[in-house]
């Protein structure tokens, strides 16, 4: 396993985690997923592409000189007739087919290695993608995390007891029975029960929730705004 392989693969596996806080995410780590390969073998394979192109660059040499020595064989050095004739066909017929075959191997060698370096690129792409979308995520899960301690029981109990002593109210109000009275006895002032309200009070966090909401706007639009085709 080469190390391209192993930054494709990181860069999925953070992908896919901070895909569980920005679901935008989650097209991103499906087109890394699409994307995996390993380079390293490809420029192996492009290698071995170019040693089998000098392997037959050997070949056509040897079946030259092979050719040229057949040749010359014969009486007074010089072979001739129908069969002389059909022999140089068949082996200039070769040596072309093994030309041919050369330049195809440089051919294929240079594609699979302008393949490789093409997917190392994108791989260091996928990489620096993964980083930004973990900072991002790790800021969000900052800010969540933030938000669920200030909205704790402990704060809401601290709160509404620290409103109760600013408040004034030490202990609740005693019922008060009334009696009944004529209409012309009841004084000008009643009695009657009261009770003070106090809002148990929330942390204010619409800041946070409005500055969690706009880091996945601006996720979205750098990473889900154009077209993803790596």
């Amino acid at each position: 396993m080469g190390a391209g392989k192993v930054m494709a693969e990181s860069a999925l596996i953070a992908t896919s985690a901070a895909a569980s806080m920005i679901p935008d995410a989650w097209a991103v780590a499906a087109e890394m997923y699409k994307a995996q390969c390993d380079p390293d073998a490809m420029i192996e394979a492009a290698q071995a592409w170019f040693d089998t192109a000098g392997e037959l660059g050997q070949a056509v040499s040897a079946c030259e000189d092979a050719t040229n020595s057949v040749a010359g064989t014969g009486w007074e050095g010089d072979w001739q007739g129908h069969d002389a004739v059909a022999f140089a066909k068949k082996a200039a017929e070769l040596s072309q087919q093994m030309m041919v075959d050369q330049v195809f191997a440089v051919t294929v060698g240079i594609a699979v290695l302008t393949t490789a370096i093409l997917n190392y690129i994108r791989i260091v792409i996928m990489a620096v993608m993964a980083l930004a979308l973990a900072v991002y995520a790790a800021a969000i899960f900052a800010a969540m995390a933030s938000t669920w301690v200030g909205s704790s029981p402990m704060s809401r109990r601290a709160i509404v007891s620290t409103a109760l002593r600013s408040a004034g109210v030490m202990a609740p109000p005693k019922k008060v029975r009334p009696r009944p009275t004529s209409p012309s006895s009841v004084p000008s002032s009643s009695v009657t029960n009261s009770r003070v309200s106090v809002g148990a009070g929330r942390p204010p966090t619409r800041g946070l929730s409005a500055g969690v909401l706009r880091m996945r706007v601006v996720t979205w639009l750098i990473f889900m705004g154009p077209d993803y085709n790596v």
